[in-house]
């Protein structure tokens, strides 16, 4: 997977935020309960425009999402709110012009994980997650599948059926690659007011963004507390008198991100971004700030790959009871980096050098929220070359026990097919299309010398 990648390193990457602050190759049983019959492009026509199919897919594909929770420790109530797509249905009901359609029940809708992340926050109780679709209904889902790497979710609703949209890969391994043509997306900014509001615009080049997301606190001393070290993340609570230290901290790094200029705002995210076709090629996902890039704002859609690659299997776990399993590094127990998020945790590093020596937390790296030494991880963070660089190995798998710190994964080869590894994402992408039977050689790099381990799944 050679791809070009263009890395822009905000300094500060304003996600398109909801919190009031991947068809698959996976063989899987024919006998899916989802229905192939309501696909929402098999009702284009050879005489409708980009605007009439994006009319078509406002009133039957698109809903708003939004999350409910209680803080416990504060009890303070919060909502996020963005949007979705529908991408498998068991029927419909609801179709534009007042027609009732089939009444089976039951559709998957494809969102960003950073939509619905904070049901994950142990901080949070009775979180509760509900679609509003175009006609102002709403109906409960819940969260089948998640990955913070890529950014997408997938929710199932069993009370609401609608139409599916089509998928398609034009960014990862898909022949037809993006390049400058027209797209629009569908979704709902700042607030229910701006319900599936549709936005047009243009892919703006055929390289590849690579964006980071920081989160940006401001740390202080209660010396009433003894000097115990505390933080802020809203600038709004400053006090006067006190002395802050404004300090960010590396959440994740999107890389594969298709550079676009469309319209998005807060609460977009999420939505569908279609091909002037009619097919969903990914999800609007981060908008820049108009002062990080002096005025001309730049906006990131993650490819659909992932859900393309995983939909099968979870809709078979939701609805068969089978037990497919989906892997990524996580599950494999590595803690990796590659040069691109090396590169952006030591920019941040640098950039508050000040601020991170007065509150004693200069010799730690942040990433993925877990803090590195910087004199232990001196040569992970040096790194410049490409592959997977390991950080740490959990050893849960004993086959991977030679991957240990320091080593670099350069490529795999899953049941004999040799891929290279340039960069997380590409060791991602392979673990998404494991199934159990298969068999995965790592190659990596040990010091000098060239090594190989062989996990069966």
């Amino acid at each position: 997977m050679n791809k070009k990648v263009y890395i822009s390193v905000f300094s500060t990457l304003v996600f398109v935020l909801l919190v009031s602050l991947l068809v698959t190759g996976v063989i899987l049983p024919s006998n899916r309960t989802y229905s192939n019959s309501y696909c929402i492009n098999d009702r284009i026509t050879d005489d409708m425009s980009i605007w009439d199919i994006s009319q078509l897919y406002r009133d039957n594909v698109a809903v708003a999402v939004r999350v409910n929770g209680v803080n416990s420790e504060e009890m303070v109530s919060y909502s996020s709110l963005g949007s979705g797509v529908v991408v498998a249905s068991n029927g419909y009901t609801y179709v534009a012009g007042g027609e009732e359609g089939q009444v089976n029940g039951g559709c998957y809708i494809a969102t960003n994980y950073h939509v619905i992340d904070f049901i994950y926050d142990e901080s949070y109780s009775n979180v509760s997650v509900n679609v509003i679709t175009e006609d102002e209904r709403q109906f409960s889902c819940e969260v089948l599948w998640a990955s913070q790497d890529f950014d997408v979710a997938l929710l199932y609703c069993e009370g609401l059926s609608m139409n599916y949209v089509r998928m398609s890969d034009r960014s990862i391994e898909g022949e037809d690659k993006l390049d400058i043509e027209e797209i629009f997306t569908i979704g709902t900014p700042l607030s229910l007011q701006y319900l599936n509001r549709v936005t047009f615009g243009n892919v703006a080049s055929d390289n590849d963004l690579t964006i980071a997301t920081t989160n940006s606190y401001y740390y202080y001393f209660d010396s009433e507390d003894g000097g115990e070290l505390k933080y802020l993340t809203d600038a709004n609570l400053l006090e006067e008198g006190v002395e802050y230290y404004p300090v960010a901290t590396l959440n994740n790094v999107y890389e594969d991100v298709i550079d676009v200029s469309l319209g998005i705002s807060p609460g977009n995210s999420g939505g569908g971004v279609f091909d002037k076709e009619g097919n969903l090629i990914g999800l609007a996902t981060a908008s820049t700030s108009y002062t990080s890039t002096n005025g001309n704002q730049m906006n990131g859609v993650v490819p659909i790959y992932p859900i393309m690659q995983v939909l099968d299997r979870v809709i078979s776990n939701n609805e068969n009871s089978t037990n497919f399993a989906i892997y990524t590094l996580d599950e494999l127990s590595i803690k990796a980096i590659d040069s691109n998020e090396i590169a952006y945790a030591s920019y941040l590093r640098e950039e508050f050098e000040e601020a991170l020596n007065a509150i004693g937390q200069y010799q730690y790296y942040t990433f993925d929220g877990e803090n590195y030494n910087a004199t232990s991880y001196s040569r992970a963070f040096s790194y410049k070359g490409s592959g997977l660089y390991v950080l740490d190995n959990e050893n849960l798998y004993s086959d991977l026990s030679l991957l240990v710190k320091d080593t670099v994964i350069n490529s795999v080869s899953l049941n004999g097919q040799l891929s290279i590894i340039e960069n997380r994402n590409d060791l991602a992408y392979i673990l998404l299309k494991v199934q159990e039977g298969d068999s995965l050689e790592i190659n990596f790099l040990s010091g000098y010398v060239n090594s190989s381990v062989t996990i069966e799944f």
